[in-house]
């Protein structure tokens, strides 16, 4: 299901969000959120447009206890030095394991689903590709 249906969003539609069933009621299924990702070919199409892709993957957990896998993704207007995108991936795992440290599970959730997280990320990061 993409975000697009499930918020209305239309700026959305390329995140494409997945639920597990956990348990059938009548003819409603009960379901939770076990995560989100982006469709290819939108990532492809940004990465072409603006250049250079720096990902990482960092593992933290959330002050309720749940290990949560983050992928941060960003993509810059430029080809970067390789020391540059070692920088800017550091601050976005200082970032990243900062927020997690003090936040639920769910607080998680929203915030990357409504793009809070990457917004303060660009804030934080802008300044090191200058």
């Amino acid at each position: 299901m993409t975000q697009q249906e499930f918020s209305g969003d239309f700026t959305k539609m390329h995140v494409i969000l997945r639920f597990r069933v956990t348990e059938c009621v009548g003819q409603d299924a009960l379901t939770t959120f076990i995560g989100h990702h982006h469709q290819t070919d939108h990532i492809r199409r940004q990465i072409r447009r603006y250049r250079g892709k720096v990902d990482d993957v960092v593992d933290v957990v959330s002050t309720d206890g749940y290990l949560v896998r983050l992928k941060p993704l960003i993509i810059t207007q430029k080809r970067v030095q390789t020391s540059i995108k070692q920088a800017m991936r550091a601050k976005a795992r200082e970032l990243i394991i900062a927020f997690a440290a003090k936040a639920t599970y769910a607080k998680i959730q929203t915030q990357i689903l409504d793009g809070t997280d990457r917004k303060s990320t660009r804030l934080n990061s802008s300044h090191l590709c200058n």
